[in-house]
């Protein structure tokens, strides 16, 4: 059973657009390189549980936005 939802990356992509963020600027808060927020935004890399609470930190919000 997967812990975050299969459209997490997209939720992330579209939470960013909406609320104006640059993704560095999220990417720098939640510990990543602009390569690896590129690769999590693209599904290059797995967006896990690991990645749902570091980006939910990062933006304030509640995990559950990610997870299933």
């Amino acid at each position: 059973m997967a812990i975050v939802k299969e459209n997490a990356a997209t939720i992330l992509k579209q939470y960013i657009k909406d609320n104006g963020l640059k993704k560095a600027f999220v990417a720098e808060k939640a510990g990543y390189s602009p390569q690896v927020m590129s690769a999590i935004l693209t599904g290059r890399k797995k967006f896990d549980g690991d990645v749902a609470l570091r980006m939910a930190k990062a933006l304030n919000v509640e995990v559950d936005i990610f997870l299933a």
